[in-house]
């Protein structure tokens, strides 16, 4: 007895210490484009064929066979094409590890609390060294967008603050349900709440905390006789609206010219370079490469770099000593330069088959998840970020049970608190 608790003891400990390689250290001193967690995979591997988990992997590896047949005859770089499908390949071998693991713990809650209580450690090391020479280990200076030069954002250790933000979002949307689903819970959770809503403020990422808030209008919407009624739903609502108003109002008379505003106004008038990269342009982008090659098939993993050298950094004017690695800033808009509309619509398809084979809308978290990720893959993130497929995981997994549309915790608690 003594031992098997030892042997569990250490089985958590291992987890965990996955889970903060992967939310903090991923590339840290790693070439771009190469994750810790990457490196793991063969590791993993081994252990699925001991398991019977190989299913995933073996269908993945088949899906792109008949891709690799089509850009073996087109791509001009046939060894980026055979680096990038094994990357991809090993990203999901991690993944499917992940999906592994989630399915038999279904569970998250231990791994989500001392990741927000070290990242919230880290965001106060970071607000300490804001002033100091030391401000770029934490802090992404880049412009923001026009007239704005050298604007600072939380990143960590991570390469951009979309990336982290992503990272950060799935346990943010997890505190957020907490609050406003179970009123007993609500006292010990507020707190966690702010610890990981502080941090992805600060990160600036209008792509993530705007897929946030309108994944919560939808799932107000869609829910709403189970939400719309609940009096802590109310309150939270009510005083996030009031806090916002009020912010504002405190920004326009005391900074009226401050970032937020112009930002916000260059993203409405189409001024916005970042939010104008991410969407119409990363299409327009990405469009132009396939058709290159095959605009039914695309051209090819890896060859973005190649095919859309010039066609990128002409659009965006970047130039090779600033931006050294092109890519396409859009999770669609990459699957649509690599594998074509073809591609485009067996990813679109696999969501909503998924979402439907697994009744992710049976469960309020993952139905968040979900309609996050899903609103998010067309303003942003790549073809090969294992924090979006993260996501997908989440909403597709049936896990987080507490959260189940007809959990009787959860009824009991919307009952008890109706208006």
């Amino acid at each position: 007895m003594a031992n098997d608790t030892i042997l569990q003891s250490f089985k958590i400990n291992k987890v965990l210490l996955i889970a903060i390689l992967y939310f903090f250290f991923n590339s840290v001193f790693l070439p771009h484009g190469l994750l810790y967690t990457t490196l793991l995979a063969p590791i993993l591997f081994l252990s699925f064929s001991y398991r019977g988990q190989i299913k995933f992997i073996e269908f993945i590896a088949i899906a792109l066979i008949p891709y690799s047949g089509i850009h073996f005859f087109i791509v001009p770089d046939l060894k980026s094409l055979a680096i990038s499908t094994a990357l991809l390949i090993l990203n999901l071998v991690f993944i499917a590890a992940f999906y592994d693991y989630l399915k038999k713990k279904r569970d998250l809650t231990y791994q989500y609390y001392k990741i927000t209580i070290i990242n919230f450690i880290f965001f106060i090391a970071a607000l300490l060294l804001f002033f100091t020479p030391w401000k770029e280990v934490f802090w992404h200076i880049k412009p923001l967008t026009r007239n704005i030069d050298d604007f600072s954002r939380l990143s960590f250790l991570t390469y951009e603050p979309s990336y982290y933000s992503t990272l950060l979002a799935p346990i943010f949307l997890f505190y957020m349900l907490k609050v406003v689903l179970f009123r007993d819970q609500q006292k010990k959770t507020f707190p966690l709440l702010v610890f990981t809503g502080l941090p992805l403020v600060f990160s600036f990422s209008f792509g993530v905390i705007g897929g946030i808030i309108i994944a919560f209008i939808v799932l107000i919407l869609f829910y709403n006789k189970h939400i719309l009624k609940k009096r802590l739903f109310f309150y939270f609502f009510s005083t996030s609206i009031f806090l916002i108003i009020l912010g504002l109002v405190v920004l326009s008379i005391l900074y009226p010219e401050n970032v937020v505003f112009q930002r916000v106004s260059d993203i409405f008038t189409g001024e916005d370079t970042s939010a104008k990269g991410r969407t119409l342009g990363a299409f327009k982008m990405a469009y132009l490469i396939a058709k290159e090659k095959s605009i039914l098939f695309g051209a090819g993993l890896g060859q973005i770099k190649i095919v859309g050298e010039d066609i990128i950094r002409n659009y965006y004017h970047y130039n090779v000593a600033d931006i050294p690695t092109l890519r396409i800033p859009s999770s669609i808009g990459e699957t649509l330069a690599s594998f074509g509309v073809v591609g485009v619509l067996v990813r679109l398809g696999l969501q909503f088959y998924f979402f439907l084979k697994t009744k992710t809308y049976n469960n309020f978290y993952r139905f968040f998840i979900f309609v996050y990720i899903f609103i998010y893959q067309f303003t942003g993130s790549y073809l090969t970020n294992i924090a979006e497929y993260v996501l997908w995981v989440i909403a597709f997994t049936p896990a987080f049970v507490q959260f189940d549309v007809f959990n009787k915790q959860a009824t009991q608690s919307q009952e008890k608190e109706t208006i």
